[in-house]
C-alpha cells in the first residue's frame, strides 16, 4: 500500500513495474512497440519510451520492499515473476499534472509480457 502525504488535488498518478533483461533503455522500449521510424505515430512512441525510462528506477527486491512498504510475504505476483525470470526490476510512476503523454500514460493499461520484457501498471491515486 502506498501512502500519500500532503496536499491532494484532482491530479492523479500511476505506478508501473518493468522487468527487462539487462538495462532498461529507450531503444529497447521503442523496438517493443514495433513502430517504424517513418510512421506518423513514431514520435508518440518515442515520447512514451522517454517518459517511462526517465521515471523508472532500477531496484533490488529489498529496495522495492522498502520503497513500497510491502512485507516480503505480500510482494505482488508481477514482482515475484520478474525476479524469478532473472529480469532487472524497475519501478516508477507518472502523473497527469504536466498533461500530454504523461497524462495519457496514467490513463492507459501498460500490461505486456514477452521473453525480454514484463510491464505492468500498478495502482493509481
Amino acid at each position: 500500500m502506498k501512502m500519500r502525504n500532503g496536499f491532494v488535488s484532482n491530479s492523479s498518478s500511476s505506478s508501473f513495474i518493468i522487468g527487462t533483461r539487462g538495462k532498461l533503455d529507450k531503444k529497447k522500449l521503442i523496438k517493443l512497440f514495433k513502430v517504424d521510424k517513418e510512421s506518423p505515430i513514431f514520435l508518440l512512441v518515442k515520447g512514451m519510451a522517454d517518459i517511462l525510462v526517465e521515471n523508472a528506477t532500477k531496484m533490488t527486491l529489498k529496495e522495492y520492499l522498502e520503497d513500497t512498504c510491502y512485507e516480503e510475504d505480500g510482494v505482488p505476483k508481477i514482482v515475484k515473476k520478474i525476479i524469478s525470470k532473472g529480469f532487472t526490476l524497475y519501478s516508477g510512476s507518472v502523473g497527469d499534472e504536466a498533461g500530454g503523454l504523461e497524462s495519457a500514460l496514467c490513463q492507459v493499461g501498460l500490461d505486456y509480457e514477452d521473453d525480454e520484457f514484463i510491464i505492468e501498471k500498478e495502482e493509481g491515486y
